[in-house]
């Protein structure tokens, strides 16, 4: 990706011949704002599974709560650029896509008023953002998953599909894991005081917000009820090394940052990959 939010560009590079490819582009168009605050508006995203890639286009009208929103797919590096889904809906984008094994989850992110503002003659967008997961197989109908409107982080390995909503504690800065099965209709909430969560082809993975944080991750598919396993970490007070932040996974193995404490004034940052069995 690059570029500045809401505009940018996105391109790709051959891992072995090292050629670089423009794959899309996104304009923006600061009269066209859909609402008041610059920063309402989010910043296209993509996913790379394979060769498949998959992001989100936005296009502001003439009038700027008309925006056509899509996500897009391409079969990398010469593919035709292909649209999986479309809205041209006010005050309504989709955002966030991420694709894996067949199946795509997005954000269908919606303002709930569109008023006529006294100072300019047009229509603009405020309130509370509301977010809802929707999927689909690349070939299937489109399903939505959530209506509290306040479902984000979408992922999917194929089959299960992981979102976070705000946790029930107001005060905690952290969010509730949710899990669905997609064979069986069934849904679970694997925990709910988390900094992030991934998912994997056998796995779900998530960082507590615990003192020190601890990675827990839960094999799939469930078979009974909810055992999460202690990956990483200690139930202890002694916090020699604990993990920040989580990466993207590749197989069974996930990417993480950890911080390592080596003394009273000195921690160091480390990138390391943890195998998930």
């Amino acid at each position: 990706m690059a570029g500045e939010d809401p505009a940018g560009s996105i391109w790709a590079m051959h891992r072995w011949g090292g050629r670089r490819y423009p794959i899309a582009q996104q304009h923006f168009q600061p009269w066209q704002h859909p609402c008041l605050d610059l920063s309402c508006t989010p910043g296209a995203s993509f996913s790379l599974d394979g060769n498949l890639l998959v992001w989100s286009h936005f296009v502001f009208g003439r009038e700027p709560d008309s925006i056509t929103s899509s996500i897009r797919a391409r079969v990398l590096p010469f593919g035709h650029i292909r649209t999986l889904f479309q809205s041209h809906v006010p005050c309504e984008m989709q955002i966030d896509p991420q694709v894996s094994n067949g199946r795509l989850v997005w954000v269908k992110a919606r303002w709930p008023r569109d008023v006529s503002l006294a100072e300019v003659p047009s229509q603009q967008c405020e309130g509370q953002l509301q977010t809802n997961v929707m999927t689909r197989r690349l070939t299937g109908p489109v399903k939505q998953v959530t209506v509290d409107g306040q479902s984000t982080q979408p992922e999917t390995n194929g089959r299960f599909i992981i979102w976070t909503t705000p946790a029930p504690d107001p005060i905690c800065a952290c969010s509730s894991l949710h899990l669905m099965d997609t064979f069986r209709g069934l849904l679970l909430e694997p925990a709910r005081e988390i900094a992030s969560a991934r998912i994997l082809p056998r796995a779900v993975v998530w960082l507590s917000v615990s003192q020190p944080p601890r990675l827990f991750s839960l094999r799939l598919p469930v078979r009974r009820r909810l055992r999460p396993r202690l990956l990483l970490g200690t139930s202890g007070q002694t916090m020699e090394s604990f993990v920040r932040a989580l990466g993207w996974p590749s197989a069974m193995r996930l990417v993480l940052e950890r911080d390592v404490v080596r003394g009273p004034t000195q921690t160091s940052v480390e990138v390391k990959t943890e195998r998930v069995t």
